[in-house]
């Protein structure tokens, strides 16, 4: 019997609608999370599925094949500190959060954990 990936949904914000995107993470080796896809969704939708409290930890990237934004296309994200996980254009080294209005600038760090609360 072939065992079930290990698979979260994460739920994201367009940089320039504000509008709601689930990201898919598939687990490939143990903590090693890579996302492969995106797709539009409602914020309240989003939040009965329980999409809004998804928690993950360890290493990510994106496929090759990962789509970007569904509103934008951009294939770059950012998590600000109030938690928002946004999209946003590489070679632009500011942000401004769309969820909480605050701006930052991006760092080199990586994110070792997603752990993404909104409100509906």
């Amino acid at each position: 019997m072939e065992k079930m990936p290990n698979v979260a949904i994460v739920i994201a914000v367009c940089k320039n609608s504000a509008n709601t995107m689930g990201i898919r993470f598939e687990e490939h080796t143990r903590s090693h999370w890579v996302a492969d896809w995106a797709f539009k969704i409602k914020a309240s939708s989003a939040s009965k599925e329980g999409y809004d409290r998804t928690r993950i930890v360890g290493t990510f990237h994106f496929s090759e094949s990962f789509p970007g934004c569904p509103y934008c296309g951009s294939s770059n994200f950012v998590q600000c500190s109030c938690g928002t996980l946004l999209c946003y254009n590489l070679g632009n080294k500011q942000f401004r959060c769309t969820k909480c209005g605050m701006t930052g600038y991006v760092s080199d760090d990586s994110v070792t954990s997603l752990d993404v609360k909104h409100d509906a």
